[in-house]
């Protein structure tokens, strides 16, 4: 990973009014535990957590190439199975997103199932390049592969192909004791880039860029 990121010894930040987190060992250790409505989440007790497309923001964007074409794609993200859960005072997020009214822009004549993410961990990270100081890196919690995504179409350049969307994604958040009923996540190139993620479809590099918002 990146030089320039730090990591802290959490797992995503989804930070709202009444939910927050303690520290709870020193600053150097940077080890943090989930608080909900003012009261340590219980060891081992798992919390619930959804996400919806942030309102009057365009829906997320995949763009890369697959076997020499150009792809590009949007859909509309929400959350599927997630969940915080405090272990050994970590604070941990793991669950899918689920990627629903796929239009392909790129290439013509082509359409996309919809299509959901394998189960992932968030890890935050400090960023000190960000605006916010802090990103989220998504890695699988299995292997390497983050989605698979299939096109169709008679006239589709890659009709019938399924492409592998594999490796780690980054989402630029709010900053640490920030603390609002909606926490946007801000996935974007500067994130992707200064983390350190990588993300590709298939064999070639890919950028997923929108805003998804959690909330409880």
């Amino acid at each position: 990973m990146s030089s320039v990121k730090r990591t802290v010894r959490l797992l995503v930040l989804t930070a709202l009014a009444c939910v927050g987190m303690a520290t709870v060992a020193s600053a150097a250790q940077a080890e943090a535990t989930w608080v909900v409505k003012g009261e340590v989440l219980p060891e081992g007790k798992e919390y619930p957590l959804t996400c919806t497309q942030a309102l009057q923001e365009q829906p997320m964007q995949l763009t890369s190439s697959v076997l020499g074409a150009e792809v590009k794609l949007t859909a509309e993200v929400e959350c599927e199975e997630w969940k915080i859960v405090n272990l050994a005072h970590h604070a941990y997020s793991t669950g899918r997103f689920t990627f629903n009214n796929v239009v392909v822009d790129k290439p013509v004549n082509c359409e996309a199932l919809d299509f959901a993410t394998k189960a992932l961990t968030g890890e935050a990270v400090e960023v000190p390049t960000l605006p916010t100081g802090l990103a989220v890196h998504y890695v699988p919690v299995v292997g390497t592969t983050v989605a698979e995504l299939e096109f169709l179409g008679a006239e589709c350049a890659l009709e019938g192909v399924v492409a592998p969307l594999s490796g780690t994604v980054a989402a630029e958040v709010e900053p640490l004791n920030v603390f609002k009923e909606i926490q946007p996540y801000r996935f974007n190139s500067t994130a992707q880039t200064d983390t350190g993620s990588a993300l590709k479809l298939g064999k070639s590099a890919a950028l997923l860029t929108g805003v998804v918002d959690f909330h409880f």
